[in-house]
């Protein structure tokens, strides 16, 4: 017969084996995400050298793009409002030249088979943001239909960027002064931010925060459900009650967690437009043509 007593520590153990799991997949991912970023340092520009190149991008057009497909629906509610959902993300990578801050400059070729484009959440917003009034009525009168508005969403480097190239450096196949970048061990990113302090500062967060977090949450729910006289005072009924809804928590949270570590360059977009932030961007836009017009000088 199970008593009181042995629901609860069966209830427990299975408390720390969730948590267990959770932050064994947390760490693991952690742990990864180093190991896969770790050659991507700083380096000096030379022949045959591996690491992360800053520089600005010298070439016209749009160096690396980031396309994020999107199918969208409209939603029920009041207001007319289209509603986002991810279907691929992929990076292109355009043939162009960055200068190094120290002076040399490196050729990317037009054929990256495999390159990645790293960006800022706040560029990929605004490539994926409503551009107009007329923008959002075109695009609700899609989405109402079964299979609803496909469009593609491009943020991309252009010129006169901040760039992080990562990869390998190697000699002008021309004979040119300058490098070209290949991949290496498979990958050749093009960023807008420092690959490798991004994948530590995460790490660090997920292996110093989250982790020790989720241990001290089991743990304290653990010692007030152990109160004497255990499963019977009060103060260990509210340590099983803390401990339940922990239990509901900590897998969502773990789930957060595999989101916030995901690269850049296969970010989740999703997102949502409705007809009032449509509009208010498009007065904005507006607005803003006019001032530009009322500062140019008149003839």
């Amino acid at each position: 017969m199970l008593t009181r007593e042995l629901m609860g520590y069966v209830a427990l153990w299975i408390l720390w084996g969730n948590t267990f799991l959770v932050a064994l997949a947390a760490a693991k991912r952690a742990l990864s995400l180093l190991e896969r970023t770790k050659w991507m340092r700083s380096a000096q520009a030379a022949d045959g050298a591996v690491g992360v190149f800053r520089g600005a991008v010298a070439s016209p057009g749009p160096l690396g793009e980031l396309v994020v497909e999107q199918n969208g629906r409209h939603a029920s509610g009041s207001s007319p409002a289209i509603v986002w959902h991810d279907r691929s993300v992929s990076s292109r990578v355009a043939a162009g030249a960055v200068k190094l801050d120290a002076g040399a400059q490196v050729e990317l070729g037009s054929a990256l088979a495999g390159a990645e484009v790293w960006l800022t959440p706040q560029e990929i917003e605004r490539a994926a943001r409503c551009e107009s009034a007329s923008a959002f009525e075109a695009a609700y009168a899609a989405a109402r239909r079964v299979k609803g508005f496909a469009r593609s969403a491009v943020a991309s480097v252009g010129q006169g960027a901040i760039v992080y190239l990562a990869g390998r450096l190697g000699r002008s196949d021309d004979g040119r002064e300058g490098f070209a970048l290949g991949a290496y061990e498979g990958r050749l990113v093009v960023a807008t931010i420092d690959p490798r302090a991004w994948a530590v500062r995460r790490a660090a967060i997920v292996l110093g925060g989250f982790v020790p977090a989720i241990f001290l949450c089991a743990a304290g729910c653990t010692a007030l459900a152990l109160t004497a006289p255990v499963f019977d005072s009060m103060t260990s009924k509210l340590g099983g009650l803390l401990g339940f809804v922990f239990f509901l928590l900590v897998l969502p949270a773990g789930t957060v967690v595999r989101d916030f570590m995901r690269e850049p360059h296969q970010p989740i977009v999703r997102g949502r437009w409705t007809q009032v932030v449509a509009t208010t961007e498009a007065n904005v836009a507006t607005a803003r043509d006019e001032a530009d017009a009322d500062a140019q000088p008149t003839s």
